[in-house]
Parts: C-alpha cells; sequence; structure tokens
C-alpha cells in the first residue's frame, strides 16, 4: 500500500494554512477546528483525528509519537508497530487497545474491565511540520475502516515549503518595518496585531494575501507598510482635512461588527443604539477611537471611508464636528458618492441560470467596494429585478457577493456552505452568515 493513490471521485482537502492535503471517501464527514481534523465514515464510530503543528526547530516524529503516547493513550496494553504507515517516512503504525476513560478509583479498576478501543497511531514530520495521526475503534475492529483510513492516510502529502504560522510571520513583519522604517515605533500587540507609531493595526488581511502568495512576503510587506505608513500619518491626532476636499470621496464601507468592538475597546460603546441609526459611543474617549458607523445587518456594521488613490481610512466622529456634517447628511453624500464610483466602474455580473430564469448573480471582478454597493436601494432593487424577486445574498469579503434566488432552496444552502469556508479564508472578510434582501430592505437569513 506504500503507493495507494486516492480515488478519482474521494473528496480533496487542503489543511490548516496549506500546510497539506489529503483525500478521502466522498460519503464521509470532515470537521476541522483550528488545525485539528476529524474523519469519520457516515455509519459506524471509528474516526480518524489529525493534528498539525508547527516546530521552531526541524521536527522530531519519536519525541512527538513518545509524547502522544505518554499524555493521551497512558493506559494502553498489547502494542505493536506494523507495515509502513506514509510513503516517504520512515514511520510505522503503533498499535494496541487504550483505555480512554478508566475507572476513578483504585479499587474500580481493580474488578471493572474497562471499556478498551482498538487504537493505531502514526506521526509524519517534514521541515517544520508535525502530523500526528490516530485511527481510533471500538471493540469490533471493521476491516472495511481499517483499509479505507490506511490509504487516506497515504493520500497526505506535507508542504514542503510551508507558510508561516501567525506568530512566525508576526515576528517577521516587526523586524522588516523596523528595518524599513527605523523612525517609527513597531512592537508586537497580540495575535496578528502591531502597535505601529500610536494605533494599533490589524495584519489580517495582509496575512491572508500572504497564505495566497507565500512567496511574495517582502512585496506584501512592502505594501503593508507603505499603506500602514500613509494612513498613519493621514489618521493622526493632526490630521484636519477640509469638508470640500473629501465631501466628493466618502464612500459607505461594510464592516464586521466584532472588529468595531475590538478597534474601540470593550465596554466604551451602547450596543442598545446598534439597530437603526449611528453607534453611540460611550466616552469622548472612544469618541476620539471609533469610526462613524451604525448596525446594516447580521452581524455588519456600515461604516463611511475617504477613498483615496492607493487606499482609505475611516471617518472619525470628531471629523464630522469639523465638517459641520450630520450623520444623515453623511449617509446620504456617500449613498450618492457609492452609484457615481459604480458609473465611472461598471460592475460586470456573472449570471447563472436555471430552468426557471436567473438563479445566481455575482460580480465579475473584485472591487474594494463591491460588498458596499449592497448599501444602495437602488442596487437592491435591480437585484431582486434580475433575480425575480426576493433573494439571499452571501458576503464573505469586502470585494465579493454572491446573490441567490430565494425560491432556489437547495442552491441556497449550498452558498452557505462555500460562503461559510470563503469568509475563512479570504483577505479583507466580512460575514458566514447570509443576508435577505426584500421589498423592505436588507436582514439576516436565518
Amino acid at each position: 500500500m506504500d503507493n495507494a493513490e486516492p480515488l478519482e471521485h474521494w473528496t480533496s482537502h487542503i489543511g490548516l494554512f496549506g500546510w497539506y492535503k489529503l483525500a478521502f471517501p466522498p460519503s464521509w464527514s470532515l470537521i476541522e477546528r483550528q488545525g485539528h481534523v476529524l474523519l469519520r465514515p457516515a455509519e459506524g464510530q471509528a474516526t480518524i483525528s489529525l493534528t498539525v503543528s508547527w516546530s521552531n526547530q526541524p521536527a522530531d516524529p519519536q519525541s512527538a509519537l513518545k509524547k502522544l503516547l505518554i499524555d493521551k493513550y497512558a493506559h494502553r496494553r498489547r502494542m505493536q508497530v506494523r507495515g509502513s504507515a506514509h510513503p516517504g517516512n520512515n514511520t510505522g503504525w503503533h498499535c494496541g487497545e487504550t483505555l480512554l476513560q478508566p475507572p476513578a478509583s483504585f479499587w474500580k479498576r481493580l474488578w471493572e474491565r474497562g471499556n478498551w478501543q482498538k487504537f493505531q497511531v502514526t506521526v509524519i514530520a517534514e521541515g517544520h511540520l508535525l502530523l500526528m495521526a490516530e485511527l481510533l475503534q471500538g471493540n469490533d475492529v471493521d476491516p472495511e475502516f481499517q483499509t479505507l483510513a490506511q490509504v487516506v492516510i497515504q493520500t497526505l502529502k506535507l508542504n514542503p515549503a510551508p507558510c508561516d504560522p501567525p506568530n512566525v510571520f508576526i515576528a517577521r513583519a516587526v523586524d522588516f518595518i523596523r528595518q524599513a522604517h527605523p523612525d517609527l515605533n513597531c512592537q508586537q500587540a497580540g495575535d496578528l496585531q502591531i502597535h505601529l507609531g500610536g494605533s494599533t493595526v490589524s495584519l489580517v488581511n495582509f496575512y491572508r494575501e500572504y497564505l495566497h502568495r507565500p512567496n511574495y512576503f517582502e512585496a506584501i510587506l512592502e505594501n503593508a507598510v507603505g499603506t500602514l505608513v500613509n494612513l498613519q500619518k493621514e489618521t493622526s491626532g493632526n490630521f484636519r482635512p477640509k469638508r470640500e476636499s473629501v465631501v466628493h470621496r466618502l464612500i459607505p464601507m461594510l464592516y464586521p461588527q466584532k472588529s468595531i468592538r475590538n478597534a474601540v475597546g470593550p465596554g466604551l460603546f451602547d450596543t442598545d443604539h446598534w439597530e437603526g441609526g449611528p453607534l453611540q459611543l460611550a466616552t469622548r474617549e472612544a469618541n476620539e477611537l471609533g469610526f462613524v458607523c451604525e448596525g446594516f445587518a447580521a452581524d455588519l456594521a456600515m461604516t463611511y471611508v475617504v477613498d483615496e488613490e492607493q487606499a482609505y481610512w475611516y471617518v472619525q466622529p470628531a471629523q464630522l464636528e469639523d465638517w459641520e456634517m450630520t450623520y444623515e447628511e453623511l449617509r446620504s453624500i456617500a449613498l450618492e458618492n457609492l452609484d457615481r464610483h459604480f458609473e465611472a466602474h461598471p460592475m460586470e455580473m456573472t449570471v447563472i441560470e436555471s430552468e426557471h430564469g436567473p438563479a445566481v448573480a455575482m460580480p465579475t471582478k473584485p472591487d474594494a467596494y463591491n460588498a458596499a454597493r449592497l448599501a444602495s436601494e437602488s442596487f437592491r432593487e435591480r437585484l431582486r429585478l434580475l433575480l425575480g424577486g426576493s433573494c439571499v445574498v452571501g458576503v464573505p469579503n469586502r470585494d465579493f457577493f454572491v446573490a441567490v434566488s430565494l425560491s432556489c432552496e437547495e442552491t441556497v444552502e449550498q452558498i452557505r456552505e462555500r460562503v461559510t469556508v470563503d469568509h475563512h479564508q479570504m483577505t479583507h472578510p466580512l460575514t458566514s452568515r447570509l443576508l435577505l434582501i426584500t421589498a423592505d430592505g436588507v436582514s439576516e437569513y436565518v
């Protein structure tokens, strides 16, 4: 079985950060959480558990295997090593029986037999990557599962040039920024966040771009540094643009509510004012830190930006005071500018037909304001006319959306699954929830 290949109809899966890929039978289910994958056949309780991790030093599979057996399979018996677990790796299957939940007391362990289960484990390593595979069955071994599970592990391919995990990426990014701009104070602030000058900046979108283009780390960071430094200068406390210089460049922008909460800080705003109007920030400090924004639908907010040639910056409450502009005036001006943007840059749509007419519509090309266009009432009406009535819309990220006729229930569920995946992989993520567009406006589709 050393050279086993997946069948053509098997499902392919790319693991965390693109560190590995594998294939498995289409009838099996796969659940992935933070680098841990659980594979299970349609019937029975047998499972394959996969855990991938990054080691700062070249990975040592023997030490990892020993630690796994001690930590997770401390109660084991009838151990033996069988065959080759994976081509190209000098590792076998360590097989035996385990008592995952032994009786609590010593005396009960003397008299109770316990529920012993068959298990197999192996560890596969390449460079900095370490992957632990575990096969767990009940007392009765299923030969079909045993064979298919071993073929699944044989299809595993570790990435020989893996992307850095977030902690390594952020450390490299800080070093890069310090070298490129020694005059700026740059420190690591948290998960994919840095302190740059007087601001806390997220590098999440730049990291996602890096995952798609791992060989362009320096180019991505050069672009990031330029954008961050320019925005740092433009949005600093001394930046007081005149109303006439920005009024034609104000545009609405959809934004995740949780990201605004993180930016403003816990306890600094009143969540009762999310719906139906501007967010009321609770303190003057929060007003200085926060965005001008309001609840939109689902877990999205609508913010406002000033469009620059290569970037944009968010309007803050203090700037509205400088411009002597009401919130209602800001919204009206921004929506008019949004429509003018798409008059100058027409949105090309890809439309998929069903037997009853247009069923799915999506932008053909990415644009920083594609998702924001859903804030336009006139555009929503055109979308409803195109799809024959109410429609469901997925907005996994800033540059893209997909709209589905509400009558296509099966397609809606397929889109829901796709949007959930894309939301976790795309740059500038918005939401994994779906929106419902009707004649009455926009709401969450449940």
